[in-house]
């Protein structure tokens, strides 16, 4: 079983991840280059809202740019925010726009939902989608592995640097930043959030179990290359969680979710949690199966999410500072 460490480990923890994930690239500067406004408009349960887009790229590390998104709605007052996570679902062609049309397995309108509850949204392309599907997943990881770096550490690196983006906006409340993701998109959720405390609280959808009950169910092969980071094992799941303590986290897995048991997500937050406890360290987090739902969205969960998700970020004092 893997050893999780206590609060004082917390840090050295994070360094270890940043090690298994090939480390941060060189730093750069953002370099941000936006497109000009646009409005949208769209219709939630009957009610037309409007939002302001906004097309943009940004540098991640030298060399590497980012496309990516923002929806926010009308208005200067600083607010909440939340930074989109798109999935894999096997789609490598649509990335960022997933926030506004869905994918399959993913239905539109969080994002919209999101603007309506007063979040700005901002979705930025993970390599290989999107504007970047011509970077081949299999091919990069392969690279990546024999260079002593990973794809998913740049693939994290990357929306690293999309928040620094979205913090830095003037209507934007960097105390009140949230993440939402579905599969891809919540592993890179709770990996975001433990790897940086300026992720107030966030929203998992599917894609959360132990690596040690993958195993033990034989359905890692299930996951995309990307998943995979050299030695996670050896950390696991669960100290990846604890990470995130005390903010709230959110997880919505289905209960018939073949890629990531049930028995699994159980595994990882439980354990998780007895290790927040036995370090005196409050938890938020909250675990929610769903009864005949697999790896996929639905109305209720997308429901739920921005629902739950715009609430906690409302309840944050504005200005207050992350808490880790």
């Amino acid at each position: 079983m893997e050893r999780i460490p206590g609060i004082k480990g917390r840090t050295e923890l994070v360094e270890r991840l940043w090690q298994l994930l090939g480390g941060r690239p060189s730093p750069c500067n953002l370099d941000v280059r936006w497109s000009a406004e646009q409005e949208g408009s769209g219709e939630i349960d009957g009610a037309r809202i409007t939002w302001r887009r906004r097309d943009l790229t940004f540098a991640a590390e030298p060399g590497v740019r980012v496309p990516a998104l923002l929806l926010r709605p009308p208005g200067e007052k600083a607010g909440p925010a939340v930074l989109y996570l798109h999935s894999h679902s096997g789609d490598h062609g649509r990335g960022r726009e997933e926030a506004l049309l869905g994918k399959r397995k993913v239905l539109p309108g969080i994002g919209p939902r999101l603007v309506a509850a007063g979040c700005s949204v901002l979705a930025a392309d993970f390599r290989c989608f999107g504007d970047r599907a011509a970077e081949d997943e299999r091919e990069s990881a392969r690279r990546h592995l024999l260079a002593g770096t990973t794809l998913w550490g740049r693939m994290l690196w990357d929306q690293l640097r999309a928040l620094d983006l979205l913090a830095a906006q003037p209507f934007v409340d960097p105390a009140r930043i949230g993440c939402f993701g579905f599969s891809m998109g919540s592993t890179a959720g709770w990996w975001l959030a433990a790897l940086d405390p300026r992720i107030a609280a966030g929203v998992g959808l599917c894609c959360l179990s132990s690596y040690r009950v993958m195993a033990e169910q034989g359905v890692l092969h299930r996951h995309g290359i990307y998943y995979f980071v050299p030695r996670a094992a050896t950390v696991g799941v669960p100290a990846i969680l604890s990470l995130i303590a005390p903010r709230p986290f959110l997880f919505l897995n289905g209960d018939r979710d073949e890629a990531s048991p049930a028995a699994g997500a159980r595994d990882a937050v439980d354990r998780a949690v007895l290790a927040c406890g036995e370090e005196g360290l409050e938890h938020r987090f909250q675990l929610e199966l769903l009864d005949g739902v697999g790896h996929e969205t639905s109305e209720a969960m997308i429901r739920r999410s921005a629902g739950w998700l715009a609430g906690e970020l409302a309840t944050l004092r504005a200005g207050s500072p992350p808490r880790s």
